[in-house]
């Protein structure tokens, strides 16, 4: 009630938090839009956290900047896209032919937003569990403590161990201190093995040959051909993944419920967004990181907190507007460097940014792709010399009716301004990954490197 009392009243710029108010960032892996209920998803995946997001601001139009962990992540940390913070992939032939990956960790010259806050004298912390986001990549620096986990696929942390850890850190705390936590959840993630609580839940009626847990060797055989899946399968893997995102749900409502009982949503601001979505077959593959359609792009972004006004925002919003959001809740001077802009504003009920482009790149694997979002229309540059995609998002959502052919004046006009835009640089050596870290990335594909595409992204 607190926090509605304070969201109420005319539209307004939020005046800013108060001193030393609390920051909360949760992101949870592979995570797609459309696979909750407050964005429409028909099944009964996320009952408890509509109810949460109903007290927030909801964006509709909320992307990515690449369809993989690693540059997405530093996006949001840094504010910039991957072009320019510099993390991401490259690929690299080999004598024997074929191709490998080699992963680049963030600039060291990028902005950090853990940095900037921990000048400002708050603690900082991340609880994290995905081999991208090893502290060899350099998404540590700036936190005072980095709690890094590998996925090691089965053994992985569950968002409940993690809700708990994140709470008994905040409980750590001095009333008062300021302080900003990330928490970052795997569990929606390969494989799908959905704990006892919703195991079944959406996949009872299912009578086929697979089985849980959904391990990455079925989907490198369905996207190299090797394997037809039937629609049943089809629904069952949906389904399992959709159970998976009942029990992240599950415990984001239960974290909520804590971060209120501790007065956070009074003092300070909590975002839950995501770094990425997941492919069933939308466009012919599934899993990430190989294309930049909307099923891998498009992400939730809410808002809850001091001065944050509910409601559901139609703007298009990007994951490098976190850092300048942040920034100017809390009054502090944002940098010239930043790509994103500051929603503060528009979280107060009042103005939203003027007409502005989106961007997203760096694909995981295969060939080269880049995206452009102008409200409504997106452009799809793929290859090298590339061919083009343009989608018409507030008529066909789901990218179905390439419009580049029919709406030329448009494509024309996109298309210069990706052309022109900075390609995303990697002049800096690969990131020198340890045996362990080596070890996990190769076991699904990731270091396997091929330029046919058939790796699993993370």
């Amino acid at each position: 009630m607190a926090v509605l009392a304070l969201a109420s009243g005319c539209a307004r710029e939020p005046s800013g938090l108060p001193e030393g108010g609390p920051i909360v960032i949760i992101v949870v892996d592979t995570l797609r839009a459309d696979g909750l209920g407050f964005h429409g998803y028909r099944h009964a995946t996320s009952a408890s956290l509509d109810e949460w997001a109903g007290r927030g601001a909801v964006f509709e139009h909320a992307f990515s900047t690449a369809p993989w962990t690693l540059p997405s992540v530093g996006s949001l940390l840094t504010g910039r896209y991957p072009a320019n913070h510099g993390s991401g992939r490259r690929e690299v032939a080999l004598p024997e032919g074929g191709t490998r990956n080699e992963f680049v960790g963030l600039d060291a010259a990028a902005p950090r937003l853990a940095a900037r806050l921990s000048e400002h004298g708050y603690a900082t912390a991340a609880f994290v569990t995905n081999s991208f986001l090893w502290p060899g990549f350099g998404l540590d620096q700036g936190f005072d403590s980095y709690d890094f986990s590998r996925s090691k696929f089965r053994d992985q942390r569950a968002a409940d161990v993690m809700v708990d850890q994140a709470l008994a850190w905040i409980d750590a705390r001095a009333p008062a201190a300021p302080w900003f936590l990330l928490l970052h959840l795997l569990d929606p993630h390969l494989p799908y093995d959905p704990p006892p609580a919703v195991a079944g839940r959406l996949t009872a009626g299912y009578h086929g040959t697979l089985a849980t847990p959904i391990e990455p060797a079925l989907v490198r055989k369905v996207n190299g051909g090797e394997l037809e899946l039937e629609p049943a399968d089809q629904a069952f893997l949906r389904g399992v993944y959709d159970e998976e995102v009942a029990f992240v749900s599950a415990q984001l409502a239960r974290f909520l419920d804590g971060l209120a009982a501790r007065k956070v949503l009074e003092r300070g601001l909590v975002l839950l967004t995501a770094d990425h979505g997941e492919e069933f077959l939308d466009h012919g593959r599934l899993e990430h990181g190989h294309t930049l359609y909307q099923e891998l792009l498009r992400i939730p972004f809410v808002v809850w907190g001091h001065g944050v006004r509910p409601g559901r925002r139609a703007e298009p919003v990007s994951l490098v507007d976190v850092m300048p959001t942040l920034l100017e809740a809390l009054g502090l001077a944002r940098r010239e460097d930043l790509d994103g802009v500051s929603l503060w504003p528009a979280l107060g009920g009042g103005g939203a940014p003027g007409p502005r482009r989106l961007y997203a790149e760096n694909s995981l694997y295969g060939e080269p792709r880049r995206a452009l979002v102008e409200w409504p229309f997106k452009l799809i540059a793929s290859g090298d010399p590339a061919r083009f995609e343009l989608y018409d998002l507030e008529h066909d959502p789901t990218e179905r009716v390439n419009l580049a052919a029919a709406r030329p004046e448009v494509t024309a006009a996109l298309t210069t301004a990706l052309l022109q835009r900075a390609q995303p640089v990697h002049a800096r050596a690969a990131v020198e990954l340890d045996q362990e870290t080596q070890n996990e990335l190769r076991s699904i594909g990731y270091l396997g490197g091929s330029s046919s595409g058939d790796d699993d992204g993370d």
